[in-house]
Formats: structure tokens, C-alpha cells, sequence
């Protein structure tokens, strides 16, 4: 194991805000937390960070497109106001963009944006959980008509997007007491190169953290090369246990 000098992708909070309660993510608990929704990172804050970001990347000499970034943990990118800017300045380091949706921001105005940066994501992915109406509205909190709805939408006006969207449909029969959080088995090696990031610039050490119960610094205070050396402490013993 050789430890990377700068995280090859980085997951980021811009906004805790999603249009959907899903029973299994931790934003349908948070958000009835009133500190915690709604709070957003500033314009400015997002540019610290992937300013900061496209200047590792170049400094390290990483090829074009080899690194990404996710502009959501818990919410839905879509229903985020700074996309375009996000997409701007990924566009302009030449950083991919990993998207993750429920699908029902697929709006006009999130197309465009979308289709203007195309050439920026790989496939769309789109969580459904349950088959009905009812079990959307069950599990999710959204009605199935208007996910369809959108769907439509962008098959008949936006066909690039459309045809990176991948569907993954669950069901909450098989998420009980015996398969429900098996553990990442750090994902190909994802905990090893992948920066987590909360809404406030707190760097914690993996996707399962919601409420920031680890902390290796504060983007925004020391940088994300200062914090990813930080979290690489904790991925040299991660490295050496077999789970």
C-alpha cells in the first residue's frame, strides 16, 4: 500500500436539503433537526474548495478527468443551487462529476445545466425504493407518478441525459435485520482515496459519518491536502486490519 498524495475524489456537502425521505439515510433523522436543514455552504466556500482542489490536481500533475467530485452525501444534487457553478469550475480543472438521484429534479433548468456539461459525468445513478405508489410514498416519501413524470420528461427532451440514467430498484423486504449494513468492505479501496466532506468543511473518515463524529480538519482552515495527510494516519491502520 502506497499512500496517494491528494484524494482522487472528494464527496461534499453543498446543502443539507433533499425532496426525499428515504427510511434507510440519515438525512430523513437529521433533518427534523432544525440546526442541521437547510444549512448550506456558501458560493464563495465551494469555490475555496475546488479552487483548492484543481490546484492539487495540478501541482500533482494528475491527468485530465481522473479525478471527480460528488456535490451531495445525503441530499440530491439536483435540488442544488450552485450546480452550474459547480459544474463551471469542474469543467474548468477538467474534474468529473458523479451524480446520484431520486430523479424528481430533473427540471428544465437542471437539464440544461446538465446537458451544457456533459462531457463531465459518467452514468446518472437513480435510487427507487419499492415497486407501488404506496411503497414509494412508503420508503421514500415521493409520489411515483411524478417520478415517472420526470423520467418522460427527459427521454423526450434530453436524450444524452436519458440515456446515462441507471436505474437500481430496491425493496425494503430485502433490507432487514440480516442484510441491512453489511459494511463497505472500504469499496474497491474507496476509503483509501475518497475525501468526505460535511457542510461546514469538517473532513470526517467515510460515508457512514452523518454527524461528523470524526473530524481530521476543517477544508476550509487547513486545506484539503493538510486534512487528506490527517486522514491517511487512519488509513494506514484501516490498511492493516482484514475485517
Amino acid at each position: 500500500y502506497q499512500p496517494i498524495p491528494l484524494p482522487t475524489s472528494i464527496a461534499f456537502e453543498p446543502i443539507n436539503l433533499c425532496n426525499a425521505k428515504c427510511f434507510c439515510c440519515p438525512y430523513t433523522t437529521l433533518s427534523e433537526d432544525k440546526t442541521y436543514h437547510g444549512k448550506a455552504m456558501s458560493q464563495e466556500q465551494i469555490g475555496t474548495l475546488l479552487h483548492d482542489y484543481g490546484s492539487l490536481i495540478k501541482k500533482y500533475q494528475v491527468k485530465d478527468y481522473t479525478c471527480a467530485v460528488s456535490p451531495w452525501r445525503y441530499s440530491d444534487p439536483l435540488v442544488q443551487p450552485n450546480l452550474e457553478y459547480i459544474m463551471e469550475l469542474c469543467n474548468h480543472y477538467k474534474i468529473k462529476i458523479g451524480l446520484c438521484t431520486n430523479g424528481v429534479s430533473f427540471t428544465k433548468k437542471q437539464c440544461e445545466i446538465l446537458n451544457k456539461y456533459i462531457h463531465l459525468t459518467g452514468n446518472i445513478h437513480m435510487s427507487v425504493i419499492g415497486h407501488t405508489e404506496e411503497e414509494l410514498w412508503e420508503f421514500m416519501k415521493i409520489k411515483k407518478s411524478k417520478t415517472l413524470e420526470s423520467l418522460k420528461f427527459v427521454k423526450d427532451n434530453y436524450p444524452e441525459i436519458s440515456k446515462r440514467i441507471r436505474i437500481g430498484i430496491k425493496h425494503n423486504a430485502v433490507i432487514n435485520e440480516k442484510s441491512y449494513m453489511q459494511g463497505c468492505a472500504m469499496g474497491g479501496g474507496r476509503i483509501l482515496r475518497q475525501m468526505e466532506v460535511l457542510v461546514g468543511g469538517q473532513t470526517v473518515l467515510c460515508c457512514d459519518d452523518a454527524e461528523g463524529k470524526t473530524n481530521y480538519g476543517n477544508v476550509f482552515e487547513i486545506g484539503i491536502e493538510k486534512a487528506w495527510q490527517n486522514l491517511q494516519k487512519e488509513h494506514d491502520i484501516i490498511y492493516d486490519i482484514k475485517y
